[in-house]
């Protein structure tokens, strides 16, 4: 009989410790948190980075659509189309935002008609930066650099009044941090000017 008894005893104390090793002490516990914290942030900064470079991707298509839109107006009335009047009258709202804008809002408004008339293909959910365009003649006066979104305009290598230009700015907000980016594109140069981090 005893030693049925002294065999149980063994045998639930071996039940014990084999329960008590399965679960997780506080230094392993530690770990874990402190590696799921490390991927979380690596996935936020993944995010971030992503969103930042998708902002900035909105405003280069855009350039191009303005590009390709003056160049087709050109095509068929031999000059560029001077939409905005200066590159600080900007579409669709004066200043950039980190929510999106539908790029046609005022349909009596004069310069909405005018970026009509240019018609660039613009992005059906809106855009979050804003957009200026201005055009000359042939011999016409180059817009001055008061009028540049930057401290530090490109040199647009090869400009020259000989013939029609345009020039085209885009300033937006690409980390949500109100420091405004740039960029600018001209008939210069096939090259966009970025400088849309806005620190």
């Amino acid at each position: 009989m005893k030693r049925v008894a002294q065999s149980g005893t063994i045998q639930s104390m071996t039940t014990r410790r084999r329960a008590s090793s399965v679960g997780f002490s506080l230094a392993e516990l530690m770990v874990v948190v402190a590696i799921v914290g490390i991927l979380a942030t690596l996935a936020v900064v993944g995010v971030r980075s992503y969103m930042i470079a998708a902002r900035a991707n909105e405003a280069k298509a855009m350039i191009q659509a303005i590009r390709a839109a003056q160049e087709a107006y050109k095509a068929e009335t031999g000059t560029y189309l001077d939409v905005s009047g200066n590159l600080k009258d900007y579409q669709p709202r004066p200043t950039p935002d980190e929510h999106f804008a539908s790029f046609y809002n005022n349909v009596t408004d004069t310069k909405e008609q005018s970026w009509r008339m240019l018609n660039p293909s613009v992005p059906k959910e809106g855009v979050r930066w804003v957009y200026a365009t201005v055009a000359g003649p042939a011999g016409g006066a180059f817009p001055p650099n008061a009028d540049f979104c930057t401290a530090d305009p490109p040199s647009f290598t090869g400009a020259s009044s000989e013939k029609p230009w345009y020039v085209i700015q885009a300033i937006g907000d690409t980390d949500g941090d109100k420091h405004y980016g740039c960029m600018m594109a001209s008939s210069f140069t096939g090259a966009v000017y970025d400088e849309s981090s806005g620190d």
